[in-house]
């Protein structure tokens, strides 16, 4: 049996941080790597007056850029936006046709209103190809597998 870092590799980050109007992205993710990918976005303890986010999805190029609007979450409201988890799922077929959303690069987003609070988001891919953890990100210090 295939251990979990051998099929889902850390391919996208936002490391934590607090948010206001400014939306932050992961790391552009090359879909032609991997059959799935999700995104996990947190929320801390927002601003109560104007702490609602939107995450999202986006195709882009590779370098980042010609975003195009993919899937986005229901923005979350102030008043249930504290300490929240949103999870987008994006499909490696999701990607294919010919229109905009046909580009094989996503990246995930998240923006607050102007007062904001504290975010962070991990997404998860599973590999085409093993193992899965060739494909972490170069921040990835341990994968600990094995007993004390």
């Amino acid at each position: 049996m295939m251990g979990f870092s051998e099929q889902y590799a850390v391919v996208g980050t936002i490391d934590p941080q607090s948010i206001t109007n400014s939306e932050v992205f992961t790391d552009v993710i090359d879909m032609s790597k991997y059959s799935k990918v999700a995104c996990v976005f947190l929320s801390g303890n927002m601003d109560g007056t104007n702490g609602a986010f939107t995450a999202r999805c986006v195709t882009c190029d590779s370098g980042g850029s010609n975003v195009a609007a993919f899937k986005t979450a229901t923005a979350i409201g102030t008043t249930v936006s504290d300490n929240r988890q949103v999870v987008i799922e994006v499909l490696n077929n999701d990607l294919a046709g010919g229109t905009a959303n046909a580009n094989r690069y996503v990246k995930f987003g998240i923006v607050s209103g102007s007062s904001g609070g504290p975010v962070a988001a991990v997404v998860l891919g599973e590999a085409k190809y093993g193992p899965a953890s060739d494909g972490d990100l170069s921040t990835v210090d341990e994968i600990e597998v094995d007993k004390d």
